[in-house]
């Protein structure tokens, strides 16, 4: 008969494994979270969050002497809402004891067993790699879901026209999307170009030899000085940071992850992008193009089951992301190879 002991995982462990993974070299990148307004609806009486979208209004109007202002020109409303429902996203891993033990030289199988089954915090830290494999599958998914919301930005700069074939990425696009970025006014100019390994490739051999493409045939006269517009740097923080195109960040997602375009060349689509920062509403914050909201935060437990005599580890995670407004975004599309 299969005896199953549950146990909660302390908060101290989900703290730890994730300090792990911001400091292990070899973790997965994950460029586009950071830059997405976080909103917690824990405890709220619904189990969605509404964004509020102001309309625009238009500028003052002239006005006569001897004449009565009876109503306003414009009626400061609220254009169509964004709901975000936010949904469990749940991950687990199954471990034997033999592969636990065989993991952890000088921890024997019962003692492993023991500590499992009494709910012991000493057997938290002999399942940490596994915790942390799991977290990060989550972290993956969110990812996923921010990168997929580049494809549906109306604004678009394309490496080849509106259909690519087999069109890297030149300068010119990245100019075509500041401009159309820039021209819709975006409440903030706090812009992050996010791009793939690919891309930004592209980009560095464009700026090194060019032929017909590279800064110098952009700007009158050209020359070397014009390198310093584009700047190419290691990811040493592993955070996806690749350098600078002017004077705007350029980080590259997973490829793995990023959404392709045009079914046939399945193309690559990357964004320029307003980041966002803190809650949005909240003072202080910087409102980006899109959302991630929390209805609960990462828990992390772990179950025996002697039957079976094995581990399984199971992540939790309530969440969903959504687009905040469309002006402040503009996807780009480039070949993917």
């Amino acid at each position: 008969m299969a005896q199953t002991t549950s146990t909660t995982v302390a908060n101290w462990l989900l703290t730890e494994v994730m300090s792990q993974i911001a400091l292990d070299p070899l973790r997965g990148k994950y460029a586009l979270l950071p830059f997405l307004n976080m909103a917690d609806i824990s405890g709220r009486a619904t189990k969605n969050r509404k964004i509020r979208k102001k309309n625009a209004i238009a500028a003052a109007v002239d006005d006569s002497e001897g004449v009565d202002f009876t109503a306003s020109a414009v009626a400061l409303g609220v254009a169509s809402n964004v709901t975000i429902t936010p949904t469990t996203k749940v991950q687990g891993v199954e471990l034997t004891t033999d592969a636990i033990e065989l993991a952890l030289p000088g921890v024997a199988r019962s003692q492993v067993v023991a500590a499992i089954q009494s709910g012991s915090p000493a057997a938290l830290p002999l399942v940490r790699d596994a915790m942390t494999e799991i977290l990060e599958a989550h972290y993956l998914r969110a990812e996923t879901d921010a990168l997929a919301l580049f494809s549906g930005l109306s604004e678009s700069a394309s490496s080849s026209g509106a259909n690519p074939t087999a069109a890297p990425l030149s300068f010119a696009t990245l100019l075509e999307a500041m401009l159309k970025l820039l021209d819709n006014n975006p409440a903030s100019e706090d812009l992050v170009f996010v791009l793939d390994e690919v891309g930004v490739a592209d980009l560095r051999t464009l700026a090194a030899s060019g032929a017909g493409a590279a800064l110098s045939s952009i700007f009158t006269g050209g020359g070397a000085g014009d390198l310093a517009f584009f700047n190419h740097r290691p990811d040493v923080s592993r955070n996806g940071f690749r350098g600078s195109f002017a004077g705007i960040p350029i980080y590259a997602a997973n490829k793995a992850i990023m959404a392709t375009a045009n079914t046939g060349a399945a193309d690559r689509v990357g964004a320029l992008i307003v980041a966002g920062r803190g809650e949005t509403g909240a003072p202080g914050s910087v409102r980006g193009f899109a959302e991630l909201t929390e209805r609960y935060e990462p828990s992390l437990g772990f179950e025996y089951d002697l039957g079976k005599d094995s581990l399984l580890a199971v992540g939790r995670w309530c969440w969903a992301v959504a687009e905040h407004t469309d002006e402040h975004g503009v996807k780009i599309i480039y070949d993917k190879t």
